[in-house]
């Protein structure tokens, strides 16, 4: 290949991989506006296990994202933005699972530093249990911003039972997050 063919079609692959680098940066541009990335939680607590992270880690983390220009939404808000086609570019969800004490004494007032407000999901059953939230608790989270639903009310895989028992584990459940948002004698979801 003479020189002049070898520059220009180097040049020609250059060329098709910036043209080719706009088209996939605008998918991504589009990608970011219509998404969010959702960091799921359980602990915020000192311990060694796969499902905690320390409070000073947290902090970190959710410091990296402030200064990043993230701000958060409860998952019920990034549905509605959804549906609404709304921009999200820079928006962000807090998801923590289960109902454990320490996402109210520990992540909630980091969040709160950040302005930033998480979506909790209990495993209802457990509520009132030593280290998990309590009724008062929950509704605690609720003043911080929180968004409070169901992880079932018993915490079994739902794919290992009967649909009888699908339907009390999403029925029993949903009763309980509506006493937190709506007192019995108020209206229902």
């Amino acid at each position: 290949m003479s020189k002049i063919n070898y520059r220009f079609f180097m040049i020609t692959i250059v060329v098709a991989v910036l043209v080719g680098g706009m088209f996939l940066y605008k998918d991504f541009s589009d990608f970011c506006d219509a998404s969010v990335p959702i960091f799921a939680y359980h602990r915020i607590e000192d311990a060694n296990d796969i499902y905690s992270v320390p409070p000073k880690e947290f902090d970190a983390q959710m410091a990296y994202l402030h200064g990043q220009g993230y701000t958060s939404m409860t998952l019920y808000e990034y549905a509605m933005a959804r549906k609404k086609h709304e921009k999200l570019h820079k928006k962000m969800v807090l998801i923590f699972d289960d109902g454990y004490r320490d996402n109210l004494t520990n992540a909630a007032p980091i969040l709160q530093k950040y302005g930033y407000k998480g979506s909790i999901f209990l495993a209802v059953k457990f509520d009132g249990w030593p280290g998990y939230l309590d009724w008062d608790s929950d509704l605690k989270l609720l003043k911080y911003g929180w968004e409070i639903g169901s992880h079932t009310y018993n915490h079994k895989p739902l794919t290992t039972l009967t649909p009888a028992q699908v339907d009390y584990e999403l029925i029993k459940s949903k009763e309980y997050i509506q006493g937190l948002y709506y007192p019995p004698g108020g209206p229902t979801l």
